[in-house]
């Protein structure tokens, strides 16, 4: 009994311990205001409530799109009835599911480790590592990965609790949250072959699951047959940035292990392939015993669970980005404090040492990753640090808060849902017709990159908001109401002349 409410105090004190980490180190994202991609999915929420119904079915349906998505959007549009466009709202309940998520990290890890030392250490690290989740938790649509790798993490736990059928089922959804949780299935096969205790045999197993088993296997099945069928559309195959290339694999992986080692120490990293080499032989040199014991296979396991949870993101040619190693961060922390703690214990043949060493490094990981927070949030638009492999959302952000302070004072001059083309700063939508909207009072304001405007036969016409000149506006004052073109000159925004 007493060991038991020691347990439920241990845990109770990491939760307290992980909301106060994700407060002190990601509070500013309270402040930022909905960004780039978020305005697209805007557009759709803010239809009357007669649309909303078929506005939720739509995304559910499978069409030749390059994303399936439909629990996060629907997630989305649930959040939007309640708040409205109350930003901090939306980004207060991503701080909640973040800190749950690193919650979830520390129970995944003592299963494995049954070290609650390490567990713990993994989990602050994890909600702490600004230097993946930086733009996960900036924008709205962050929800994709914060969604995913909350299903992710708790159909591995119940998994390892041998709920075999709700894993499936939790895995199923994650799969409709983010597409790279698709891999867990082989991740929780690795488990079976290095971790899990099977006293009766394989088979015993089997017969005592299969129902699960079935289950599971149905879903993901399910799965795989519409990304299958998508993947295969014209319009997909071959798209863009989401181009697969064998070439770039190693490159890739070794990126994406600097920007996870960042997670420790955010001012130097190994380079890329040093990166690769360095982690491969920390484990085996640490792993290497006269046969393989305990520790060995929870090594590779952890080392498995990394290199699968990159494999959706590390055949992109050339789309690579901080937050794609969402999936592969608590192995990656875990493998770092095991190789730590057991490697200390092995060359001093105590284990108290390796529990001081680990505890160490927790805490410098802490200290740094506040303060790389406070740093790179306060940086605006002169945004450098953690840039490489990001969006720049909070140089994005610090843009759309100062147009929107520019644009107040000329508040009162502006019609209604007026549109506004600004030049002189970037603005940016993730598709067309979706750029930024700011509400000033009671008038709605459109606001678009000046740069997007064309001039054929005479007028004036954007392709962000029409398909050919022939539908565009006149280029003389009063020839549309409520359009408007603005150049930023000498800190400030002024009407360009013949608007």
């Amino acid at each position: 009994m007493k060991n038991k409410r020691g347990a439920e105090t241990q845990t109770l004190m990491l939760a307290l311990a992980l909301v106060v980490v994700v407060g002190l180190v990601f509070w500013p994202t309270l402040r930022l205001p909905f960004l780039q991609d978020d305005f697209s999915l805007l557009r759709l929420f803010q239809q009357d409530q007669v649309a909303q119904p078929v506005v939720l079915l739509s995304f559910f349906s499978v069409g030749k799109a390059i994303f399936y998505r439909p629990l996060a959007k629907a997630c989305l549009l649930a959040m939007y009835a309640l708040f409205g466009d109350r930003v901090w709202c939306f980004h207060l309940a991503a701080l909640a599911i973040h800190a749950a998520n690193a919650w979830l990290v520390g129970r995944i890890v003592f299963s494995l480790t049954r070290d609650r030392v390490i567990a713990a250490c993994t989990a602050l690290i994890y909600a702490a590592a600004i230097a993946i989740h930086l733009d996960t938790l900036a924008w709205v649509v962050g929800i994709y990965d914060l969604g995913g790798a909350l299903c992710f993490l708790l159909s591995m736990q119940l998994y390892i609790e041998r709920k075999v059928a709700w894993s499936g089922l939790v895995c199923f959804a994650g799969c409709l949250f983010k597409e790279s949780v698709i891999v867990l299935p082989l991740i929780l096969l690795w488990y079976e072959l290095l971790l899990a205790d099977h006293p009766a045999g394989w088979m015993a197993f089997l017969r005592a699951r299969w129902r699960g088993v079935a289950w599971f296997s149905l879903l993901m099945g399910s799965i795989a047959a519409i990304k299958a069928w998508q993947l295969s559309q014209p319009v997909v195959a071959g798209a863009g940035p989401y181009r697969f290339a064998v070439d770039g694999v190693l490159d890739n992986t070794g990126l994406y292990l600097k920007w996870m080692s960042q997670s420790f120490y955010q001012f130097w990293y190994l380079g890329s392939h040093l990166s690769v080499l360095a982690l491969l032989l920390a484990v085996v040199l640490t792993g290497t015993e006269r046969k393989v014991g305990k520790h060995s296979r929870q090594l590779f396991f952890l080392l498995g669970w990394l290199l699968v949870g990159l494999l959706p993101v590390i055949f992109f040619a050339h789309h690579a980005y901080r937050y794609y190693a969402t999936y592969s961060l608590p192995a990656y922390i875990c493998l770092i404090l095991c190789v730590a703690k057991w490697g200390a214990a092995r060359l001093l043949e105590k284990e108290l040492p390796g529990a001081v060493l680990v505890v160490a490094v927790c805490a410098v990981a802490l200290v740094f990753s506040v303060g790389q927070g406070r740093q790179v949030y306060a940086e605006g638009m002169q945004e450098a640090t953690l840039a490489d492999g990001s969006n720049m959302l909070i140089n994005r952000a610090a843009v759309l808060n100062t147009v929107h302070d520019a644009l107040l004072p000329l508040a009162a001059t502006l019609p209604p849902e007026s549109v506004v083309f600004v030049g002189g700063v970037d603005l940016w939508g993730f598709d067309q017709g979706a750029g930024p909207v700011f509400r000033l009072g009671d008038k709605e304001v459109h606001v678009y990159s000046l740069d997007s405007l064309r001039a054929a036969g005479g007028r004036l016409f954007s392709p962000l908001l029409v398909e050919d000149e022939a539908s565009g506006f006149a280029g003389l004052p009063g020839d549309k109401q409520g359009l408007f073109a603005l150049e930023w000159v000498d800190g400030r925004l002024a009407r360009v002349a013949g608007w």
